[in-house]
Formats: C-alpha cells, structure tokens, sequence
C-alpha cells in the first residue's frame, strides 16, 4: 500500500469517529507516526482513536502491555498499581503477558526477566504511593504479583 492509499485509509478512519481531519496541517513527524500506527496489525484489530485530534491515544489493554515493559525496566511503584488495576479491571494478567508478542512482535522477549520483574518490588519501595481511584494498597498489589505470577510462570515457561 502506498502513501497516498494510506492517507485515504487514514482519512475514512477519522471520518467514522466524526472528526473533522486537516493532514496538511501536521507536522512531518506526526503524518508520518500516524500513518506507521495506522498500518500496525495490533491496532487495526484494536479500537485506537485520536482525543482532541493529535495525541494518540491507545486502549487501556495497550497501556496494561506496556506497564509491563515498563516494569522490567524500571520497577516504579505506580506502574504496579497501574497493571494490578488492568489485571483486575481489564483483562487478566497472564493474557496480559501473552499480549507482549501480538503488540511487540519484532521484539524478543526475555520472559524470564519480564516475570522476575514482576516480583521485584525493592526498586519500588521508595516511591511514593501514588494518587489512585480505587480501593487497595500497596502490599495487597505486591501479594497479587506474588501470587499470580508463579502460576503464570508454569504455563508461559514451559
């Protein structure tokens, strides 16, 4: 598919949400993510859609995806409050992880570290507790991890 039929296809996607769509206007860069995103088999099958007509903005199961990265890379404790809430609320953690290869295909997964991570809350006890709408704490999102994560562990390792 080339450009101009990306822009078209691009363009009806917009128009099915009722937004009023200006390409000329952006700037190179965000034509050119949005026209990558628009092509990425994860997001066709998902239900992406633009909020206040620039900023992307990506289903809560994308996000839950990506807070998994983010805890193998950093371990910050609003982000385990943030998949806790996903596992609980969206879908359940060990399709969560599953998801990593559907969302990130091109990237090899050290699923040994990714789970370990999960586990390892040392890094993220000196955060503060962040702001949240819902009622838990933070040694009942690291039993869940606890919990959950061994049983995980025994299918996806296998």
């Amino acid at each position: 598919m080339d450009a101009s039929d990306q822009k078209i296809n691009l363009k009806k996607k917009l128009a099915s949400y009722g937004l009023n769509w200006h390409y000329e206007i952006l700037p190179r860069q965000t034509k050119k993510a949005l026209m990558f995103l628009s092509e990425e088999k994860w997001l066709k099958e998902s239900n992406w859609y633009l909020a206040g007509g620039t900023a992307l903005v990506l289903q809560a199961r994308d996000i839950a995806v990506m807070k998994i990265t983010a805890i193998s890379q950093r371990g910050r404790k609003r982000d385990f409050f943030d998949l806790y809430w996903c596992a609980k609320n969206i879908e359940p953690l060990e399709e969560i992880i599953k998801r990593l290869k559907v969302q990130y295909p091109s990237v090899a997964h050290d699923y040994h570290h990714i789970l370990k991570s999960l586990v390892y809350f040392e890094d993220a006890e000196s955060d503060p507790e962040p702001e949240i709408n819902f009622d838990t704490g933070w040694k009942k999102v690291k039993n869940f991890f606890i919990k959950e994560i061994p049983e995980i562990a025994d299918k996806i390792m296998k």
